[in-house]
């Protein structure tokens, strides 16, 4: 079954990072970073339903060290994110 928010679709082409505009970047990582965040609600709420009805197999230890490093990535691209608007904002005064 398929998540509700998810496209079917497959996702289109992107252009390189180093051939992305800083605009074009900012928007590309706040995307990402909302796709992985919902993923992430998506694993803890299955993670929450399994655990209510006391099942438990390798998927569900899978997916926590998944949660975990996704945290972490999701940090990484906000700070991505924000250097990159930050970027933006200096070449408007400039």
């Amino acid at each position: 079954m398929q998540h509700p928010s998810r496209s079917k679709s497959t996702p289109p082409a992107r252009k390189l990072l180093q051939e992305m505009t800083p605009v074009e970047l900012r928007d590309w990582l706040a995307t990402q970073q909302a796709e992985l965040e919902d993923f992430c609600t998506f694993a803890q709420q299955y993670q929450q339903r399994r655990a209510r009805r006391g099942q438990h197999t390798l998927t569900d230890d899978r997916y926590a060290q998944f949660l975990t490093q996704a945290s972490d990535l999701l940090a990484g691209l906000e700070e991505l994110r924000q250097a990159v608007v930050q970027a933006v904002q200096d070449d408007q005064k400039s």
